[in-house]
């Protein structure tokens, strides 16, 4: 088990842009670019709105955020990431988020034209992992039973688990 907290440029820019900043946009803003993100991150970011540094209130959010989520975005600031696994877990969870939000701020600084993940695509991806995850486009997706953790036997640690067959 491990609970990491680091100041990753792009996620941490990403809570800037306050229409973002919420659970839900925020992690659509993540999942769009990169597969595995979903799978990585089933339950997504928790965001929080800015505290300052080291108070408590910060604390008590910050641990009632990773209750349900493998991480938290401390707005303007940094994150925490934990993983049930190993220190390696949580460093691949947060290069996952790190490379969505850095997908998505230089989508925005060529305009917003980039495509991403289709709903339809993230469908598939969602399916064929079985992943249990709150977040669009799972109306269109029945909820499945979570896939253990990457990096459990069997896995190499940073790729995301083999699709189970049908």
């Amino acid at each position: 088990p491990a609970v990491i907290h680091a100041q990753p440029p792009y996620l941490v820019q990403l809570s800037h842009n306050a229409a973002l900043r919420n659970n839900t946009d925020f992690n659509k803003a993540l999942f769009r670019w990169e597969p595995e993100t979903i799978v990585q991150l089933p339950d997504g970011v928790e965001v929080l709105d800015f505290m300052v540094p080291g108070s408590d209130t910060l604390m008590e959010n910050n641990v009632r955020g990773l209750r349900d989520h493998r991480m938290t975005i401390w707005s303007k600031h940094g994150i925490m990431v934990r993983s049930d696994v190993s220190p390696l877990d949580a460093v691949d969870k947060t290069e996952y988020a790190e490379t969505g939000a850095m997908y998505e701020i230089r989508n925005a600084m060529e305009g917003g034209h980039g495509q991403g993940l289709l709903d339809s695509e993230i469908i598939a991806v969602i399916d064929a992992f079985g992943v249990d995850t709150p977040f669009l486009p799972l109306a269109a997706s029945p909820r499945r039973a979570p896939v253990p953790a990457h990096g459990a036997p069997g896995r190499s640690a940073g790729r995301p688990p083999s699709p189970r067959p049908a």
